[in-house]
């Protein structure tokens, strides 16, 4: 038994080691843009989309000289602006919208790389796990009747965090493009998780995300 357990401790050891000598360790920083889309009884339809940075660390085990795996840790930050409208009931509603967003991503991804001399072109496919560590919207609002006057007029510091999950799970695919140790990397990612904890926001909130990133490979 002891020489059988010396066998898989010394192949786990070797599977290790070769993990160890194919893995390639980078550094990113990029713009991340995301998209919420909510459903409501008055909203049939409503997509926010708000921008920011991001900075993080990423790990690639390459499984042969072509497929590996992809994982690694990112901190978003997001603090933008925007405007959007509603129709409720015989009012349209204005909103003004400033969200301040503080994020940190967990990918794992399965990855093809193609090495053409100093150049790399490189697919990717998998999921990310993400988790919202604060959220805050201060909006201002006009309800504005049939004839075009300003009925009523809002403001409000939210806690974004009390409508919907701080947590999110996002599929999708993605491409890379390399020169020796520096490369650019862009994809899309679909929001699969129902975020929404409140009908405040409406039922179904689904949050997806653009990328791109500029890394360096050691």
């Amino acid at each position: 038994m002891f020489k059988n357990f010396k066998r898989v401790a010394t192949l786990v050891a070797a599977v290790v080691l070769s993990l160890n000598a194919m893995a390639q360790f980078n550094v990113s920083v990029g713009y991340i843009r995301n998209y919420t889309q909510k459903w409501s009884e008055s909203i049939t339809k409503n997509w926010i989309g708000i921008g920011g940075v991001s900075v993080g660390v990423g790990y690639d085990f390459m499984l042969s000289d072509f497929l590996g795996l992809s994982t690694g840790l990112d901190y978003l930050f997001i603090k933008e602006t925007t405007r959007y409208f509603s129709i409720e009931r015989d009012y349209i509603q204005k909103v003004t919208g400033e969200f301040t967003v503080h994020s940190l991503e967990l990918p794992l991804r399965f990855v093809y790389k193609l090495n053409i001399n100093d150049f790399k072109i490189g697919f990717n496919l998998g999921a990310k796990a993400t988790a919202d560590l604060s959220h805050s919207i201060n909006s201002t609002g006009q309800y504005i009747d049939s004839n075009g006057k300003v009925a009523y007029v809002w403001e409000a510091k939210e806690n974004a965090l009390d409508f919907f999950s701080r947590f999110n799970l996002l599929v999708g695919p993605g491409i890379s493009v390399g020169y020796k140790n520096f490369f650019i990397n862009s994809g899309y990612d679909w929001g699969i998780y129902n975020m929404a904890k409140s009908l405040f926001l409406g039922k179904d909130i689904y949050r997806n995300q653009f990328y791109v990133k500029l890394g360096y490979q050691f």
